[in-house]
């Protein structure tokens, strides 16, 4: 089986800060193994949600999780096209998914927005 591995990836509130998410990806070209790690995929969500959540107040917590298991939704619906060979399918599945992390980055921009509004006058 073949594997490639992304690890501590991290993502910190600002350059001083030292609260930092680290997480790592595996990924497999294995269908059983890409089911099985749908766990592991929906707890990193959860904990990116925690995280932007703690870092700006003015994004919801439901919203937010929301918005990542969607992506998560989609971007399983876009692999099993690929997986099996459909793609119609794994375009239009692309395409939704592309819509819908465009709509996803407004709704974070617009949290940045209310935190820092004198930045953006």
């Amino acid at each position: 089986m073949r594997q490639k591995e992304l690890e501590g990836i991290r993502i910190g509130l600002d350059e001083k800060s030292t609260e930092v998410i680290s997480f790592s990806v595996s990924c497999r070209l294995d269908l059983h193994d890409f089911f099985c790690n749908r766990k592991a995929f929906a707890r990193n969500a959860d904990q990116i949600v925690a995280f932007l959540t703690a870092a700006n107040p003015n994004w919801s917590k439901k919203e937010l999780t929301d918005m990542f298991y969607t992506h998560l939704k989609l971007t399983t619906d876009e692999v099993l096209a690929r997986l099996e060979k459909d793609w119609d399918k794994d375009i239009r599945s692309a395409d939704r998914n592309e819509t819908h992390l465009i709509h996803m980055g407004d709704i974070l921009t617009e949290g940045i927005v209310k935190q820092f509004p004198d930045k953006f006058k």
